[in-house]
């Protein structure tokens, strides 16, 4: 994987020394459609079919999580909500409008964040 080398100074301290940190570089998108083909052609699957596939989980996946579901797709990894919420001094107190900052939490399954650890670096010139 390629990276760039970028200068950044420490958020909230302007008189901070600036620093040199890699970033990834990105090459571009891959999209579910080409991503559709590309599964197609290492399965007895037509593209349609594998677009179908990923097209229903794509809108199964939020009503599960929605549920109180966490989702578990195998080797690929775990999908669960996290949330934050305001804190009141009483149960009667709390409404849900003090719920804040929902987030989807993406968990590698220990397989798939083991091929993503055995990355070659390269600097992009």
């Amino acid at each position: 994987m390629k990276y760039k080398l970028i200068e950044r100074g420490k958020p909230g301290d302007l008189t901070a020394p600036k620093k040199w940190y890699a970033s990834p570089v990105k090459i571009g998108t891959v999209t579910q459609k080409t991503l559709g083909r590309e599964i197609a052609d290492r399965s007895s699957l037509t593209a349609g079919d594998v677009g179908n596939v990923i097209q229903n989980l794509l809108e199964l996946l939020p009503y599960k999580l929605i549920e109180g579901n966490s989702v578990q797709l195998g080797d690929f990894g775990t999908f669960r909500v996290s949330f934050s919420s305001e804190g009141t001094d009483t149960q009667d107190a709390f409404h849900t409008e003090k719920i804040k900052g929902l987030k989807i939490l993406f968990t590698p399954s220990p397989d798939f964040k083991k091929k993503l650890l055995d990355i070659q670096f390269e600097q992009d010139k």
